[in-house]
C-alpha cells in the first residue's frame, strides 16, 4: 500500500492515499506531494516551517475562491435553456437509435419539440446578453468578457467548421491582444480562479484549432509566433506560477508535438508559395524537411516507454496516457511530413511504418472516451491506409457506442472513405491531406489566408458576376485586375495593371500571392487577345500562380468562329507554361430572357426569342439541343471548381438543356400568350442574314460594332445554335460533380422575368 502524501504529513492530517491527488488535498485545492522520495523542504527546520506557511496561505486563498454552489445552469437562464435543449437532443437521438429518417413516435416528437423551444429561448437570451454588452460605453468587467469569449469559442468550434465561423475565428485571434488577466501580485504561488481556468482552456482550444486549420489550408499557423511564449514544452515543470499552456491537460498530447505539427504546416505553406522546380529552393526544402523528421523521431525516442504491465489506458498513470497520445500524434505528424516531402506515396516505407504504429496505438483507446481527442491523427493515418487496413479503421469507428454519430466521428470516417475511394486516381504530387479535407467539405474555414484568386476584367460583365459570387460564397480571397482603379466591387481589392507590361503584371501577381487567375476580358480582336496573352505570360513567370482560366464563357470551340484564331493563340501560349489551365463552355446565357426583373451584369441582347413582343426567329429547325445558363449559376460552379485537384482543358456546365421550340412552348405557358414564330435555316444564317425582331433596330444602332458587323454576329450566334456549338455534354459537366448546385431553369427565369416569384 502507498504511503500518505507528504502534504498531509506536514499538516498532520489523515490521508486516504489516493493517487495522483488525495481527497484531502483535492478538497482544499492545494498541491499534493506524493513522491516516493522525501522532499527537500521536509527538513524539520526552516524550510519545513516556510512550506507550512505557504500551504496555509494556499488554503486561505482557495477557501476565498470557493463560492456557493450556484452553478451557471441555475443562475444563467441562457445556460439553463441550452442545457435542457442539449439533454433533450441527446435523448431524442438515443431514442432514434441512429435512424433519423424514420418517423418519430409521439414521445420522440414531444422531446424534439421541447428541445426546439428551449433552444429558441436560449438563443434569444444569448442575443440579449450580447446586445447588453455591445450597448455599453463603459469598460465591461474583464471576467464577464472572459465568459462571453468562452461561449463564443464554444459556439465556433461546436458548429465544426461552418463558413460563418471564419469571421469569429479572426475576432477571437484579435482578442488575444487584450491585457492579460493573469497580471497581479506574485505571492510565490497561485490558485487559478474559474475565469482564469476558463481562459486557459479557451486559449488551448484556439491554439489547437489554429494548428489543425493550418494543415487543412496549407498555411503557417497564425499564432505560430506565439507558440514558444504560450505553450509549455515537454521539459517544463508543472508549476502554478507559470503562465504557459500545458496542451496535454486538454488534448492528451504534449505541446511541443503541436509546435512540430505547426512547423510542418509552415513548411508546406513555404513549399506552396516559393518552391521552384529546382535549384537552391529545392535544396533548402529538403534540408528543412529532414530537420523536422529528425526532431519528430527524437521526440519519439525521448519519451519514456509505457510498460506492458500497466494494462489498458484506463488503468495507467495520467502521464503515461499522455505519452501514448503524444506518440500517436507524432506518428501522424511523420505521415503528414512524408506526404509533403515525398508526395502522396502510400507504399513509402516511412508512411507504412508510421500508419501501422498509429493504428496499433489507437486500438488501445477504442473503448475510452479520450478517443475523441485522437480524431485528427486517426484521420491522417486513415486517409493513407492500405486497402487491407481499411476494415481495421472502420472497426475502430464502429466501436464508439452509443454516441458515434456526434462530433467529429462521422466526419472523420467520411474523409477516410473518400480518400479510399480516390486511391490511385491522382499522381503523387497532385494530391495531399488538405485536398482530402476540402474534397469532403470538412472545412469551410477561411480565409484571408486561403487561395487568392485574381479576376482580370473583374469590373466588367462576366467578371463582375464571378467576383460578386466568389466574395459572397467566401471560400477564396478575390482581387480585381484592371487597367484603371475601379469602384469597389463586392468589397474586393482592386489592383491596377498595364497589360502591355508582362514583368509588372508578374510582380503584382506574386506580391499578392495569387494562386489562380481568371480572365474575363472580352477577347474579340487582336488588342484584347494581346492583353490575355500578356496576362498568361505573366502568370507563367509568377512564382505564386499555379492555375489559369482563359476567357471564353460561352459556346464550344468552333473553327468557323471569328474569334477561333484568338482562342488558339491563348491555348498555344498556355501550353508553353507550367500552369494548369482550362476554359469554360456553358452554352448561351439565360440572363437575356429575364429582363428587366432578373439581376445581371450582361448587356442587353435579343436573340431567337423576344418575350416582350411575343415573337421568335428560331435558328435552324428549332429542335437542335442547346444549353442555356444563368451567368450567376456559372459563377456558382466556378467557386467549387477552383478546389478540384485536376482540370481538363475545357470545363462544361449548364443551367438547362432544351431546344428553341421547347423554349417557346414554355414561354407561351408562362406568359399566357401565343408567340409568332419564324425559322432561319442554316443556309440563310450562313449568308449573314437573320429575321429581325422588334428590339434589333435599337440594339444594332447602339452596338459598339458597325451595324453590318453586329448583324453578322447575330447570324453567327444562330449558326452556332443550329450546328450544336451551344450544346454541352452532360457526363463531363460540373453539374455531375456538384449536384447540390441547382441552376435556374428556363421556366424559372421566364417567371422571374415576368415579375413572378
Amino acid at each position: 500500500m502507498s504511503s500518505a502524501c507528504w502534504t498531509c504529513r506536514l499538516r498532520r492530517k489523515k490521508c486516504d492515499r489516493l493517487r495522483p491527488v488525495c481527497t484531502s488535498c483535492a478538497n482544499l485545492r492545494i498541491g499534493c506531494d506524493n513522491s516516493t522520495a522525501k522532499p527537500e523542504w521536509m527538513d524539520g527546520s526552516e524550510k519545513q516551517a516556510d512550506m507550512a506557511k505557504t500551504i496555509k496561505a494556499q488554503i486561505r486563498q482557495g477557501a476565498a475562491a470557493v463560492e456557493d454552489k450556484d452553478f451557471a445552469v441555475q443562475t444563467n437562464q441562457a445556460v439553463f435553456h441550452a442545457a435542457i435543449s442539449l439533454s433533450a437532443y441527446y435523448f431524442t437521438r438515443l431514442l432514434a437509435r441512429d435512424a433519423p429518417h424514420t418517423l418519430r413516435t409521439p414521445c420522440e416528437q414531444h422531446v424534439w419539440d421541447t428541445w426546439a423551444s428551449h433552444m429558441d429561448l436560449s438563443m434569444q437570451l444569448i442575443r440579449q446578453d450580447l446586445s447588453d454588452i455591445n450597448a455599453g460605453y463603459s469598460q465591461a468587467d474583464i471576467f464577464h468578457r472572459t465568459r462571453v469569449l468562452d461561449g463564443i469559442l464554444d459556439g465556433i468550434f461546436g458548429v465544426h467548421g461552418l463558413k460563418d465561423g471564419k469571421y469569429h475565428l479572426h475576432s477571437v485571434l484579435l482578442s488575444m491582444q487584450l491585457p492579460s488577466i493573469f497580471d497581479g501580485t506574485y505571492l510565490g504561488y497561485y490558485v487559478w480562479s474559474a475565469d482564469q481556468t476558463s481562459f486557459q482552456f479557451s486559449t488551448a482550444l484556439l491554439i489547437y484549432a489554429d494548428i489543425v486549420a493550418s494543415v487543412c489550408l496549407r498555411t503557417a499557423p497564425r499564432l505560430r509566433h506565439c507558440h514558444n511564449s504560450l505553450i509549455a514544452g515537454s521539459g517544463t515543470p508543472v508549476s502554478q506560477c507559470e503562465q504557459l499552456i500545458h496542451m496535454e491537460h486538454y488534448f492528451g498530447c504534449h505541446g511541443w508535438a503541436f509546435i512540430l505539427i505547426g512547423d510542418i504546416a509552415a513548411l508546406d505553406a513555404w513549399k506552396l508559395a516559393t518552391m521552384s522546380d529546382g535549384g537552391s529552393d529545392l535544396d533548402e526544402f529538403a534540408v528543412r524537411g529532414k530537420e523536422l523528421e529528425t526532431r519528430l523521431y527524437q521526440g519519439l525516442e525521448s519519451m519514456d516507454p509505457v510498460h506492458a504491465s500497466c494494462g489498458l489506458p484506463n488503468n495507467i498513470h495520467q502521464s503515461d496516457q499522455h505519452v501514448l497520445v503524444t506518440k500517436l500524434w507524432l506518428h501522424a505528424a511523420l505521415v503528414y511530413l512524408s506526404t509533403i516531402v515525398h508526395g502522396w506515396q502510400p507504399t513509402h516505407p516511412n508512411i507504412r511504418a508510421n500508419v501501422r504504429a498509429a493504428l496499433d496505438l489507437v486500438k488501445a483507446f477504442t473503448s475510452d472516451l479520450r478517443l475523441r481527442c485522437l480524431m485528427w491523427p486517426l484521420c491522417v493515418a486513415g486517409c493513407i491506409a492500405a486497402s487491407d487496413e481499411e476494415q481495421e479503421f472502420r472497426l475502430i469507428m464502429s466501436e464508439l457506442p452509443p454516441l458515434q454519430s456526434f462530433g467529429a466521428n462521422k466526419e472523420v470516417l467520411k474523409i477516410m472513405e473518400g480518400a479510399w475511394q480516390r486511391r490511385g486516381q491522382f499522381e503523387e504530387n497532385q494530391w495531399g491531406l488538405a485536398d482530402y479535407f476540402r474534397a469532403e467539405g470538412s472545412i469551410q474555414i477561411p480565409l484571408a489566408t486561403m487561395v487568392v484568386v485574381a479576376v482580370a476584367g473583374g469590373s466588367g460583365h462576366v467578371g463582375r458576376t464571378i467576383v460578386e459570387t466568389l466574395v459572397e460564397i467566401g471560400d477564396h480571397e478575390v482581387i480585381v485586375l484592371g487597367r484603371k482603379a475601379t469602384p469597389n466591387v463586392a468589397n474586393s481589392k482592386s489592383v491596377v495593371v498595364d497589360y502591355a507590361d508582362v514583368a509588372a503584371i508578374a510582380e503584382a501577381l506574386t506580391q499578392h500571392a495569387v494562386h489562380t487567375v481568371i480572365c474575363t476580358i472580352s477577347v474579340v480582336d487582336e488588342a484584347s487577345s494581346a492583353s490575355q496573352i500578356h496576362l498568361i505570360q505573366a502568370a507563367g513567370q509568377s512564382s505564386s500562380v499555379k492555375r489559369f482560366i482563359a476567357s471564353s464563357w460561352g459556346s464550344n470551340s468552333n473553327e468557323k468562329s471569328p474569334v477561333y484564331a484568338l482562342q488558339q493563340a491563348s491555348n498555344d501560349e498556355l501550353r508553353k507554361t507550367q500552369l494548369e489551365w482550362t476554359r469554360f463552355a456553358n452554352g448561351f446565357f439565360l440572363d437575356y430572357y429575364g429582363a428587366p426583373h432578373v439581376k445581371t451584369h450582361l448587356p442587353t441582347i435579343t436573340f431567337a426569342v423576344d418575350i416582350a413582343s411575343k415573337k421568335a426567329a428560331l435558328p435552324g429547325t428549332g429542335n437542335e439541343t442547346i444549353a442555356l445558363t444563368y451567368s450567376f449559376d456559372v459563377a456558382k460552379f466556378v467557386s467549387p471548381f477552383l478546389n478540384l485537384p485536376k482540370w481538363e482543358e475545357v470545363t462544361y456546365c449548364y443551367g438547362e438543356k432544351t431546344t428553341w421550340n421547347e423554349f417557346v412552348k414554355v414561354a407561351e405557358e408562362v406568359t399566357g400568350s401565343t408567340f409568332e414564330v419564324t425559322y432561319d435555316p442554316i443556309e440563310k444564317l450562313a449568308k449573314g442574314e437573320i429575321t429581325e425582331l422588334p428590339p434589333h433596330a435599337k440594339e444594332l444602332a447602339a452596338s459598339p460594332f458597325p451595324e453590318t458587323i453586329a448583324r453578322m454576329l447575330l447570324s453567327v450566334l444562330g449558326l452556332w445554335a443550329a450546328t450544336g456549338y451551344f450544346n454541352v455534354p452532360v457526363e463531363q459537366s460540373l453539374n455531375q460533380k456538384f449536384p447540390d448546385i441547382k441552376p435556374v431553369t428556363v421556366r424559372e427565369m421566364l417567371r422571374l422575368g415576368q415579375g413572378s416569384k
